[in-house]
This record gives structure tokens, C-alpha cells and sequence, in this order.
């Protein structure tokens, strides 16, 4: 399986790199790609920068380029439930754009037009039976992203 790890920003798989003595392979969108391999699975490292628009831009390039069967994206965030603490994993089981308003043209919160409300997660059991295989903990809950830094209380009620 040809699995693509990606993230926003080079700390964010900085671990990996050193465990996996993952290789330079080629550049995407002027970020550098990494791959190591173990008995199963081809794994490949790329940072696509920070915010929704170098996302999509690397992501799309690299399922051109790589065509991989999974793409696992890590990385920091920040979190509003009080059940989290630094470091928790946690698993999409919906995603939304929280910086999305269009209510005023009779769209739902978080909605783009012509788009359903939630983005679902089409592979969570999947993923869910590979983590608890290896007695890993999580929680699941609802992704939203936005291109802001919310770092004060205010903002984040």
C-alpha cells in the first residue's frame, strides 16, 4: 500500500523522518517529499504548508504525482473540548469549514454552497481497527478548519 503522511509544517513529521530514515525522493509545489518502506506499505513524507489553499494545492499535485492509496494528514491543532489534553489523537468522523459563512443565501453553518454541511470520513472503521490492533488511543469528533490561530478564550467559546 502507497501511504502519504502530510502536514502543515516540517515539525509536524520531523519524528517520523528520524525514526524511518525516510530518503529524499523529489519536491511537490516546492516542498520536499520523503519515502521509506517497510515489509508492507511504501510510505512518503510531505509538508504542504501552512493553510486550506497550500493543502489543496499539494495535496492534488501529490495524488498526481504518487496516485497514493491513503493520505493520513497529522499535525498540530487546537482543540475546544475540555476532555483533550495535549498530544490526545484524534479521529474525523466529519469535517467542516469553520470559516465558512454563507447562512445569508440559506445555507446551514460551516456549509458551502451545493456542498453538504459535513465532509464524512469514509474509511473511520478502517482506520479505528488498524489503531486498536496496536492498543492506541483516540477519540472522535468533528474537524473544523480555518486559517486563524485562535489564541484567546473569547475567540474560542
Amino acid at each position: 500500500m502507497k501511504i502519504v503522511i502530510i502536514s502543515a509544517m516540517v515539525e509536524e513529521v520531523k519524528k517520523i523522518k528520524e525514526i524511518y530514515h525516510s530518503q529524499l525522493i523529489t519536491t511537490i509545489n516546492n516542498q520536499e517529499v520523503e519515502s521509506f518502506k517497510t515489509i508492507k506499505n511504501e510510505y512518503y513524507l510531505l509538508n504542504a504548508g501552512i493553510g486550506k489553499v497550500n493543502a489543496a494545492i499539494t495535496t492534488t499535485l501529490l495524488i498526481e504525482k504518487l496516485n497514493p492509496d491513503l493520505i493520513i494528514s497529522i499535525g498540530t491543532s487546537g482543540g475546544v473540548s475540555e476532555n483533550l489534553v495535549i498530544g490526545d489523537l484524534i479521529l474525523a468522523d466529519k469535517l467542516c469549514f469553520h470559516d465558512v459563512d454563507v447562512t445569508g443565501f440559506g445555507y446551514k453553518s460551516f456549509q458551502l454552497p451545493d456542498e453538504e454541511q459535513y465532509f464524512k470520513i469514509n474509511n473511520l472503521v478502517w482506520l479505528e481497527d488498524r489503531l486498536k490492533k496496536i492498543n492506541i488511543q483516540y477519540h472522535i469528533g468533528t474537524i473544523a478548519t480555518e486559517d486563524i490561530f485562535i489564541n484567546d478564550k473569547k475567540k474560542k467559546n
